[in-house]
């Protein structure tokens, strides 16, 4: 019986560790590939037009950028999304991106 006792709270510190550990894993995770989805930003984007946007999410394959007002909005919501999701799935693979929407913020 105590070595039952004894195996199972073994058990319960390594869950618990593990419950402490992963949050800080998923974290790491979530930075690197917001880290990567923003330099893939900059390059596609430029330095003039990344300077006026920001990454604000990468989730389902869709990219959110927020941009700093309506007439930039507009111009890259009609006229420059295509050739910029061209661009990114250049320089990763086709299926890598479905869209980008832009919000003024």
């Amino acid at each position: 019986m105590k070595e039952f006792i004894e195996e199972k709270r073994s058990k319960n510190v390594g869950s618990k560790q593990m419950k402490l550990l992963l949050p800080s894993i998923l974290e790491k995770i979530t930075d690197k590939k917001k880290l990567d989805i923003n330099k893939i930003w900059e390059e596609v984007a430029g330095e003039k037009l990344f300077s006026m946007t920001e990454v604000i999410s990468f989730e389902n394959k869709i990219l959110v950028i927020r941009v700093k007002n309506s007439i930039l909005n507009n111009i890259l919501s009609v006229y420059e999304k295509k050739k910029l999701l061209k661009k990114i799935r250049e320089k990763k693979s086709k299926d890598f991106i479905k869209n980008i929407i832009f919000k003024i913020g």
